[in-house]
């Protein structure tokens, strides 16, 4: 903890006695000297690299506006430098603007105070207006004073107490936002921005629990559908079981790390549920957010439910479960704080399933943006309890010298077999890939089909957890079913539902957890066999294709 306000005080005294800002001038800041404070979220923005990126901060802040763009100026104070920093860069929100929001969670803190040095180019804003939220979507100015005030060509500092409002205490949904007024429609200026501060006092004097963003998809970059749900931050994935998903108009609504409101993800009708793989491995206290809405004819409601152990799904704690969708962007947010098994779990998903209507309409479509997994770092459980979960099979199909290295494991002892028409390689995909390997080649087995023959041992381990990514040509077969075998020779589906998956046109993830078959643990002989549509044995053209093939468990 560091007492920075004896500086800071001085540097007020300097500043009030020059400003010519007096129309808007706050008059009575108090700067605390008491040594309790500790500096929580703080930016010098001198690192252009990693412009939004917190200098310092006990983590969950971020940063984002919906202006034209932001960049960095060279153009710096020493107003509210913390340490030794010196004057470097500043963030620079150019005209046209738009909302200037800052997260900055309070949790475990209390009576904070947000202080940054601001100021204008010629033509940027003239004035701003401070507000903030503590429900994370509803902004107010409650409790505050001079929340309106000019802006000029030379950097003045800003303080705002939040010691007696109580809702801003202990908080992970607080935040600030500034708007701009006068000259800020402008084709040319910009507003600037440096040394942005949140101090407060520990809440109850312990220890402090802090609140991360570990799992984040914006959805805007519509690349192809792949580049679409690949996570922005985490290594989550989505499924959708209906008709098909593609890019829509998005929303600001719980943007993260100054995402603008691009692109959004659309599940099209007919509807299928959609699943969050969002393991919570070292992670506690859970919460999930995300933007919805949908078209005139999408889904009018979902229901939430989750799984502790990859496969049942429940609602244990969670009331009510079904909520309605609107026809424009809502924040839906769902706190498993307390819940039992959610916690520092690496089978943890959520499923939404939408209203039975929607399931067989053939127009209209549900649509998401921004969505979040946030939690505290858990330190109850030792970590090294986790390290049990090892890839001990693994395929990337990327060294395609010839057919034998193609099948050739990256990892592990396995074998494939293929008795359709013959197989060779094809373009990639990075969904499921490990290790930091690209998206290269992959595995296509042609048409006339035959069985995909996964010799997987798991001698050693146990509570398997297989996954691939898969997709086909347009004449490829249009479904899978899945079996095992626990003998080397008689193939089964105990356990595992549904059995039969649709294969679409872009490639997705699919995964099968085994961990409630006892019988594959520590077997030599475990296998696992795809068998294609009846129409893609017989084809003459078409192909399925499949890429980084995994194979994970528990150590013995």
């Amino acid at each position: 903890m560091r007492n920075t306000y004896l500086v800071l005080a001085v540097i007020l005294t300097v500043l009030y006695a020059c400003t010519t800002d007096r129309d808007f001038e706050i008059e009575s800041i108090t700067a605390p000297e008491d040594p309790t404070f500790e500096l929580v979220h703080y930016w010098n923005f001198n690192d252009t690299a990693a412009l939004i990126t917190p200098t310092q901060s006990i983590g969950g802040a971020g940063i984002s506006y919906a202006g034209d763009r932001f960049d960095d100026v060279d153009d710096s104070t020493v107003l509210n430098v913390r340490g030794t920093d010196e004057a470097g860069d500043a963030l620079r929100l150019r005209n046209p603007s738009g909302d200037f929001i800052v997260d900055l969670p309070t949790t475990g803190y209390q009576d904070a105070i947000v202080t940054y040095a601001t100021k204008r180019s010629g033509s940027g804003a003239q004035q701003q207006t401070f507000s903030y939220t503590t429900d994370g979507t509803n902004y107010t100015q409650a409790g505050l004073d001079n929340t309106s005030y000019g802006i000029t060509e030379t950097y003045v500092l800003r303080q705002f107490d939040f010691s007696a409002i109580a809702d801003a205490d202990n908080n992970p949904n607080f935040k600030i936002k500034i708007e701009f007024n006068i000259s800020a429609d402008g084709t040319s200026g910009n507003s600037r921005f440096d040394n942005f501060t949140l101090d407060a006092i520990p809440a109850g004097g312990g220890s402090v629990e802090t609140s991360e963003l570990f799992h984040y998809w914006n959805f805007n970059d519509d690349t192809d559908l792949i580049t679409l749900i690949t996570p922005n931050v985490g290594d989550g994935s989505l499924s959708y079981f209906g008709a098909t998903y593609d890019d829509v108009d998005g929303s600001d609504i719980n943007a993260r790390n100054m995402a603008g409101a691009g692109k959004g993800l659309r599940l099209r009708n007919p509807s299928g549920d959609l699943i969050m793989n969002i393991p919570t491995t070292g992670r506690k206290n859970i919460e999930l957010k995300f933007a919805v809405t949908r078209s005139g004819s999408g889904s009018q409601d979902f229901t939430i439910s989750y799984t502790t152990d990859g496969t049942t799904y429940i609602d244990t704690g969670i009331s009510p479960s079904t909520f309605t969708i609107i026809e424009s962007y809502e924040l839906r947010e769902f706190d498993f704080t307390g819940i039992a098994g959610v916690d520092n779990n690496p089978n943890f998903k959520v499923k939404l399933s939408f209203d039975n209507t929607s399931s067989t309409a053939t127009s209209g479509n549900s649509r998401f943006d921004n969505l979040s997994v946030e939690g505290e770092v858990d330190n109850s459980t030792p970590q090294a309890s986790n390290s049990r979960f090892e890839l001990f099979q693994y395929w990337n199909f990327n060294d395609d010298t010839d057919l034998v290295t193609l099948i050739t494991p990256n990892v592990g002892s396995g074998t494939l077999e293929y008795s359709g028409a013959s197989f060779d390689d094809v373009g990639g995909s990075d969904i499921n890939a490990r290790n930091m390997d690209a998206d290269g080649r992959a595995l296509r087995l042609r048409n006339p089909s035959g069985d995909f023959i996964m010799n997987l041992p798991s001698t050693g381990y146990e509570n398997l957890s297989l996954k691939f990514a898969v997709t086909r040509s347009g004449s490829g077969s249009q479904t899978f079913q899945i079996a095992y075998t626990v003998d080397g020779t008689n193939y089964i589906d105990t356990g595992i539902s549904p059995t039969t998956y649709t294969v679409i046109e872009d490639y997705e993830l699919r995964e099968f957890d085994f961990s409630a078959i006892t019988a594959v643990n520590n077997n030599a002989n475990f296998k696992v066999k795809i068998t294609f549509d009846a129409t893609s044995a017989a084809a003459t053209s078409g192909n399925s294709r499949f890429d980084n093939l995994t194979l994970e468990g528990d150590t013995l």
